[in-house]
């Protein structure tokens, strides 16, 4: 349970701050946006908008590397086996080098090639939580934007 919160607390705690960073270098824009009539609301919406769009592209990018890896994830291995076996030649251990050499030896596992199964639901709740988790952050971040007074970030640029 304890690599649930660290995880949890990264999932939300990494885009919040990413986003405070975000408003705050945007405080001159958020002002002339005030000045012009945008109200809080307003302005919220386009964080929270830019929180959503950076939610489905880094869901779909992470659905699509997912399965490309899953679905290859043999291929991967042996892949790495392979720059393992060079590494060693390189590094002059030819005895354990050679092409003897398996990454998941058959004297301890007794699989020949890691099963693959893929549950759709599962995948589609990381998805999901993934794009709600950017736009969760990007709503909280964004309640520091009624924070902003037009007269105060002029006078101070």
């Amino acid at each position: 349970t304890r690599s649930y919160s660290v995880t949890g607390v990264q999932t939300f705690a990494l885009p919040i701050y990413a986003m405070r960073r975000t408003i705050a270098a945007k405080r001159t824009d958020i002002a002339v946006l005030k000045s012009c009539g945008a109200t809080d609301g307003d302005i919220r919406a386009i964080f929270v908008l830019d929180g959503l769009s950076i939610g489905i592209l880094g869901a779909a990018a992470g659905v699509l590397a997912g399965l490309g890896i899953t679905l290859n994830i043999n291929t991967v291995v042996k892949a790495f086996a392979s720059a393992l076996r060079f590494a060693a030649s390189l590094l002059g251990s030819g005895s354990r080098g050679g092409d003897g050499y398996r990454l998941f030896s058959p004297l301890y596992f007794y699989l020949e090639s890691i099963p693959v199964s893929i549950t759709w639901g599962e995948l589609a709740f990381i998805a999901l939580m993934a794009l709600l988790s950017t736009t969760a952050s990007a709503f909280l971040a964004s309640k520091r934007v009624s924070e902003a007074r037009p007269s105060e970030v002029f006078r101070n640029e």
